[in-house]
Formats: structure tokens, C-alpha cells, sequence
């Protein structure tokens, strides 16, 4: 478990805010309870053309303000610009910015159906010591629970279809790849060893999984079918490798390393070869392609506060999508959908 949660702290900013929560319940903290009720969700105060949270911090930035991104469609992105992790939504220009989560939480890891109707997430409102797949719709009506049982479950995507979501999670003692019918909730174990498997994602056809296992000893990219035979590595290296995307043509693979220092964007053929940077400056993370493969939105420090930036799916022509600059676990793990 000490692996596990190394390798999230340094692969997730929102994994070091758990971590610090973590250790405050070891020295007796008292988190407050929060008990869900049927009070109506905080009223939005409209500012110019962005909308924000009451909570939310005054000196927080939208990109249709400075004038910089031109990216279509919507992103989803963990935040905890009102103290804790909520899901927001944006358009890709940077306007019309919602909080759509509210407490209990903690809130996070939102991902857009492929109709961009609904938005899966991970939650800890029902127990927060434990966390669940949710699903609600594109507005956050509507949240019902998907995963159930022991442990935690954590990153969640859609199949292509709609129909089935793959995640991680310890139910049974460490960190495997499950898959769940949407609609029964029947759930399926796709990975079985001692090893950590996490980070999974879809091929365009829905036939395949990449995912993450530290199996050879660090963590790398492995490729698996969808009833979880045939899982081999796609490429081998001394770095880790992890956040694996699969391109919508099928024939790039987009993933985040530490193989030239500090957490960087790659993509290479999906047999593993012909590797390339796309990032230098800052961190950059939590990469997805959006538009057709045609350009990739990521979570970045590079301006020195984290935000989500959108570039050319070769890595030039970066832009700013949205801004925080008042918590440093904020803009986290982008989704994006043309289709709402």
C-alpha cells in the first residue's frame, strides 16, 4: 500500500491532498460530518461571463478574460477552489465556468460520457474513507452511485459505447483493473496478481485496455483485451510511464513520464515505438486528446500555478484554458466532450 500511495502522490496533486488528510486522521484529527439533505445547491453569482461558486476565490482567472485558448466543446476538471475537491465544468475558450459537485464529498476524477450527457466521478459522500464510481448528469442532477462493496475505486472512464466503465481498485488487497456494467452494476475483474494495475484506458473500438502496472518494477504501460487476456507491455524503460491514452484513430498512444525529469507529455506509436516529447516547461499532466486527436488538453505549472492548457497534438501552440492561482491541487485530470 506504501507503493500505491507513493506512486499517486507523485502522479496526482489531488493524490498529495488525500495523503495530507491522511495524515491528519493519524494524529487524531476531527474531520466534521457532513450528512446529505434535500437543501438546494448554492446559488451562482454571475461575474461578467464567468460564473463561480459564492466560495470560490476572488482572484481566480478565466482565459476568455486574458484571451487565450481556442479550444471546442466543454472540460470537466477536479478543483478545490472552494476549500475542498469538486468537480467544475468550462467551455474550452475558458467562459461559462460551473461548479457542479457540492458536498459531502470529496468529489473528483470527473469524466464525460461519449454523448456528453452524463459525468462519471469519484466520490467519498456515502463513507469518506472509502471511495466510489458515481455517475450524475452533465448539470450534477441526478448522482447515482455505480461501484459498490470494499475499498476504494478511483479513475474512471466510459467505454466508447457508453454502456461500461473500467477503474482501479483495492477491494481485495491491492490496486487491480475491474469493468462494470452501467446499467446492472455487474462487476468484473480483469487483472488478478500482486502487483498494482491502475490508470485504465479505452481503445477507440472498445476491444482493448492500456493501463498501468509496476509488475516489472516500476510503472509502465501494458496492453490487455477487454475480458482481460493477452496483457503484455507495450514498451519497456527505466522511467514511469503512466496516465496512458489511447488516440481516437487508434494509432498513438499519449502518456505522461519522469523519463527527462519532472512529469512530462509523450506520445508514441501504440506498438511502443517511435517515442516523442511534447512538453519542456513545468510539469505537465493528466493529458487527453480532444477535437479528433487534432490537439491535447493537460493540467500545467508551467506559468508558475497549476492550470489547464490546451496544445496541438504535436506539443507546439500552447494555450491557456483556465487558471487558479489560489490552490495548488486545483485543475486536475481534464475531460473533455464536443458533444453536450
Amino acid at each position: 500500500m506504501k507503493t500505491v500511495m507513493w506512486r499517486w502522490m507523485k502522479w496526482s496533486w489531488m493524490g498529495m491532498m488525500l495523503a495530507a488528510l491522511i495524515l491528519l486522521s493519524a494524529c487524531d484529527a476531527v474531520l466534521p460530518k457532513v450528512t446529505p439533505n434535500n437543501s438546494p445547491l448554492p446559488k451562482s453569482i454571475a461575474i461578467s461571463n464567468v460564473v463561480v461558486s459564492p466560495l470560490a476565490p476572488s482572484n481566480f482567472e478565466a482565459s476568455n478574460i486574458t484571451g487565450h485558448a481556442n479550444l471546442s466543446g466543454w472540460v470537466a476538471f477536479t478543483g478545490d477552489l472552494t476549500g475542498s475537491s469538486e468537480v467544475y465544468v468550462v467551455r474550452g475558450n475558458g467562459s461559462d465556468f460551473k461548479q457542479i459537485t457540492f458536498p459531502p464529498g470529496p468529489n473528483s476524477e470527473a469524466d464525460w460520457s461519449p454523448d456528453g450527457k452524463r459525468v462519471l466521478f469519484t466520490s467519498g459522500r456515502v463513507n469518506n474513507s472509502t471511495f466510489k464510481i458515481f455517475v450524475m448528469n452533465a448539470d450534477g442532477s441526478n448522482a447515482e452511485q455505480i461501484s459498490s462493496g470494499s475499498g476504494s475505486d478511483w479513475n474512471g472512464v466510459w467505454s466508447p459505447d457508453g454502456k461500461t466503465i473500467a477503474f482501479q481498485s483495492d477491494r481485495d488487497g491491492n490496486f487491480e483493473i475491474y469493468v462494470v456494467d452501467v446499467a446492472s452494476k455487474q462487476l468484473t475483474r480483469l487483472t488478478n496478481n500482486t502487483f498494482v494495475d491502475s490508470m485504465p484506458a479505452w481503445s477507440p473500438d472498445g476491444q482493448k485496455l492500456l493501463f498501468v502496472s509496476d509488475r516489472d518494477g516500476q510503472g509502465q504501460i501494458y496492453m490487455m483485451k477487454r475480458d482481460g487476456s493477452d496483457q503484455y507491455r507495450v514498451v519497456a524503460s527505466t522511467s514511469e510511464d503512466v496516465r496512458p491514452q489511447w488516440s481516437p484513430d487508434g494509432h498513438k498512444i499519449l502518456f505522461q513520464s519522469d523519463r527527462d525529469g519532472g512529469a512530462n507529455l509523450y506520445v508514441m506509436n501504440v506498438d511502443g515505438s517511435s517515442v516523442q516529447r511534447l512538453t519542456k516547461q513545468g510539469n505537465s499532466m493528466h493529458a487527453r486528446w480532444v477535437e479528433g486527436g487534432k490537439k491535447i488538453v493537460f493540467a500545467s505549472d508551467r506559468d508558475g500555478s497549476l492550470g489547464l492548457y490546451v496544445m496541438d497534438a504535436d506539443g507546439q501552440n500552447p494555450q491557456l484554458v483556465i487558471r487558479n492561482s489560489w490552490g495548488i491541487y486545483s485543475n486536475e485530470r481534464p475531460s473533455w466532450t464536443g458533444q453536450r
